[in-house]
C-alpha cells in the first residue's frame, strides 16, 4: 500500500533537482525538467498524473487518462428517478464534458463554482480483474476528494468532500501507441462510498457520482454510450445505436467473429443473398447504408429508423 498525492511528488522532484544540481555545477546546461504529465507507461505514472489533474483542475490531461471505453460506475444510492442521472453508468463522453464545466470554472446546476481541488488516497497492488483478464485493477481507499466551491449568487464557500472511509476501484488496460510504446488508461471506474450525510453548513459529505452530476446539463443523458459490461447495457447501446443513426457506436458492438443468421425466406435464389449467414465485413458493409445514410441499391436514403 502506497500514499498517492502530488506533495510527495513535489517533494520528489524538488530533491532530485537539488541532486542535480549539486552535481552539474560544471555545466552550463540546465538540467531537463520532467513535465507535469509524463506518459502513463507505468500505473503509478497514471496515479500521478490523475491526483495533478484534480489538484490542477486540468480536464484536458485527464481525458488523456481515459479509455474510449471508458465507463464510470455509480453507487446504486446515487441515481434513479429522482436524481440528476437515472442510470447506474455513464461514458467516456458525459464524464469529459462533466469535467470540462467543472474544471473549467462554468456554475454547477446549483450555482457553485470551483475554486481548487484536493486528492489523496492509498493505491493497492495491481491485481487482475474480475471483469477481465486482459485488464488490470487497483483498489483506491481512504480516498479523500475536496472541491472547494463559491456560490455565485451569496459568495458563500463550500467544500464538497468525500466522508471518511471512501473507495474506488479502477479498472486499467494498456494500450499499444503507433509508435510501440504502451500506456495505461482507465476503462472503469467504480465508485464506492460509504453512508455519508451533511455535516456543517459549509461541508457537504458526498460522493464523486454526485458531485460530477452537479454538473450535468439536461441533454447529457441521450449523448453517451457507456461500455456494455452488462447484457442490458449492450442491449441499450445496440437499440440508442439505430435510433440515432450512429454507424460507429453499432460497429462497436461487433465482435470480429460477428455473424448474421437470416432466416431461411429470405435466402436463396432470387432474394438477393444466397447464403445463410454472413459475417462482419457484409454486416457493416450494409449497415453503412442503413446507418450511414447512403443511398441503397434501390436508390432510396434511410432517413430514421
Amino acid at each position: 500500500m502506497h500514499v498517492q498525492s502530488k506533495r510527495r511528488w513535489l517533494t520528489l522532484t524538488v530533491l532530485s533537482m537539488l541532486l542535480v544540481t549539486g552535481c552539474s555545477q560544471d555545466s552550463t546546461k540546465p538540467p531537463d525538467q520532467p513535465t507535469g504529465y509524463p506518459e502513463a507507461t507505468t500505473i503509478d505514472q497514471l496515479l500521478h498524473n490523475l491526483t495533478n489533474t484534480y489538484e490542477e483542475l486540468n480536464h484536458e490531461e485527464y481525458e488523456k487518462l481515459l479509455d474510449e471505453g471508458f465507463t464510470f460506475v455509480f453507487d446504486p444510492r446515487d441515481v434513479g428517478p429522482d436524481r440528476p442521472w437515472r442510470f447506474l453508468t455513464w461514458g467516456k463522453g458525459v464524464d469529459v464534458r462533466s469535467f470540462e464545466r467543472m474544471f473549467g470554472g462554468e456554475p454547477a446546476i446549483d450555482g457553485k463554482v470551483l475554486n481548487s481541488g484536493d486528492f489523496e488516497f492509498q493505491a493497492g497492488e495491481p491485481e487482475i480483474s474480475p471483469l477481465n483478464s486482459n485488464w488490470r485493477m487497483i483498489t483506491l481507499t481512504t480516498v479523500d476528494i475536496a472541491f472547494h466551491t463559491t456560490e455565485q449568487q451569496s459568495g458563500d464557500q463550500w467544500v464538497l468532500q468525500t466522508p471518511g472511509g471512501y473507495e474506488a476501484r479502477l479498472h486499467l488496460v494498456q494500450r499499444e501507441r503507433e509508435e510501440g510504446t504502451a500506456v495505461w488508461k482507465i476503462i472503469m471506474w467504480e465508485d464506492r462510498p460509504p453512508a455519508y450525510a451533511l455535516i456543517t453548513p459549509e461541508t457537504q459529505e458526498t460522493s464523486l457520482g454526485r458531485m460530477k452530476m452537479l454538473w450535468l446539463h439536461p441533454d447529457d443523458e441521450s449523448a453517451d454510450y457507456p461500455a456494455p459490461t452488462t447484457i442490458s447495457q449492450l442491449l441499450q447501446n445496440f437499440g440508442l445505436a439505430h435510433e440515432e443513426m450512429n454507424y460507429d457506436e453499432y460497429e462497436r458492438l461487433l465482435d470480429s467473429e460477428f455473424t448474421f443468421v437470416f432466416d431461411p425466406r429470405d435466402v436463396g435464389p432470387g432474394t438477393g443473398w444466397p447464403d445463410s449467414t454472413w459475417g462482419i465485413v457484409e454486416d457493416l458493409r450494409s449497415a453503412t447504408y442503413v446507418l450511414g445514410k447512403q443511398q441503397n441499391l434501390d436508390g432510396q436514403i434511410i432517413d430514421g429508423i
